[in-house]
């Protein structure tokens, strides 16, 4: 009796075997989960059903209709009356084409149905990284989103909760992104999500600071006008391309020097002075630096407008030159130190009166006398003035002789 049951178990085991297969249906499963493998072939009234998994037979039904489960999946596994297989306790080793085979027992006939299993566990947190934690703009960046080995299907990586694959400077391949290259633009808060047909993890945020080299350092002045000294203050400010810069100012090659009048602002890049004095004539120069290079701008000189000192008037002759009136001619300069001058003239104390005689150039500081004349035997002096102050020259006296 038992040799002919275990001929029998053969034979229903040898035709499942060599059954048609058909086509292919997926069934995702839970790692040490349940799942249920439906067929939805026809079931004539007489049949033999079995499942396989691969070529290893799970369970089989014989012509009585009793249920007979391989020894290994004993336990583990349930064949419903419709052919549904329900399989217990699964394991990663579960994976694989599951085929139902129904054998019409009346007239032969055998259909097959395949199913393919996946067993998926539920994910835990990726990891994500950047191959430079000090990314440079310009620079090829690659960030990584490690799932430590696990059974992932797809991968979404995320800038500031945005997906950031749609860039056109980015390359998202699996659990990579590709900054060809990176930008500043690029910098945010960076998370990375896996998913699989059961659960989905997400990475700790990855805080992405792109660094910019310093570039295109600049310096301007809020004025163009003359910056009358003891008077007038002046702002100067310093730009720059770059990311966290620094800024330092000099003056004609040496570090500013600690003065009340220099009051610097907005992180140093803005320089006031209050107000202008006369050693604020020279170049001004700011650098601009980050950790990666320091750049310096043109230098700047400030318009100063200084007080007038030293006037002097010069003759073009000599004083023992004898100038004879209504003959010669003479031409008297003023000159003198100081900005934005203009120049009167005296004769014995008393302003120039109008006469022809007297030629000025553009400014006054020049005065052709021509001729000379008997009104002019006294002492001349000029007088250099501006908005601060003024300057009166000694005096000049010329050799006229007079008939």
């Amino acid at each position: 009796m038992c040799l002919s049951q275990g001929l029998l178990v053969w034979t229903l085991i040898l035709a499942a075997l060599t059954a048609p297969a058909s086509c292919l249906s997926l069934v995702n499963g839970t790692d040490r989960g349940s799942v249920y493998l439906s067929g939805n072939l026809p079931l004539p009234a007489t049949r033999q059903v079995t499942w396989e998994f691969h070529t290893t037979l799970i369970v089989l039904t014989d012509a009585t209709g009793n249920t007979i489960y391989i020894s290994q999946y004993e336990g583990r596994c349930e064949l419903y009356p419709n052919t549904t297989l329900r399989l217990d306790n699964l394991t990663m080793a579960d994976q694989g084409v599951y085929t139902l085979t129904v054998r019409n027992l009346a007239n032969g006939n055998v259909v097959t149905e395949q199913t393919e299993l996946r067993v998926y566990r539920h994910l835990t947190p990726p990891t994500l990284s950047s191959s430079d934690s000090r990314p440079v703009s310009g620079n090829e960046v690659i960030l990584h989103c490690d799932d430590d080995n696990q059974t992932v299907t797809s991968y979404t990586l995320y800038r500031n909760q945005h997906d950031v694959c749609s860039q056109t400077h980015v390359n998202c391949n699996g659990p990579y992104l590709i900054f060809q290259p990176i930008i500043e633009g690029d910098s945010g808060s960076y998370t990375c999500t896996i998913q699989n047909p059961i659960s989905s993890n997400s990475s700790k945020t990855l805080d992405l600071s792109v660094s910019v080299r310093v570039s295109q350092v600049k310096m301007q002045s809020n004025t163009s006008s003359i910056l009358w000294v003891g008077r007038d203050s002046v702002s100067l400010q310093c730009s720059a391309l770059g990311t966290d810069v620094q800024f330092s100012w000099n003056l004609n090659g040496e570090k500013l020097p600690s003065n009340p009048r220099y009051s610097l602002q907005q992180n140093d890049s803005v320089l006031i002075i209050h107000p202008v004095d006369r050693s604020d004539n020279g170049s001004f120069t700011c650098t601009a630096s980050n950790w990666l290079n320091t750049m310096t701008s043109d230098s700047f000189k400030l318009n100063l407008g200084l007080p007038v000192s030293e006037a002097k008037i010069q003759s073009n002759t000599s004083s023992s030159v004898i100038l004879w009136a209504g003959i010669d001619s003479v031409s008297l300069s003023c000159s003198a130190d100081g900005s934005a001058l203009h120049f009167s003239w005296n004769l014995n104390g008393v302003p120039l009166p109008s006469d022809s005689r007297y030629q000025y150039n553009q400014d006054n500081s020049t005065i052709i006398i021509s001729p000379l004349d008997k009104k002019d035997n006294g002492t001349f002096t000029c007088t250099a003035t501006n908005v601060l102050n003024s300057n009166t020259s000694s005096d000049l006296k010329l050799n006229l002789y007079c008939e």
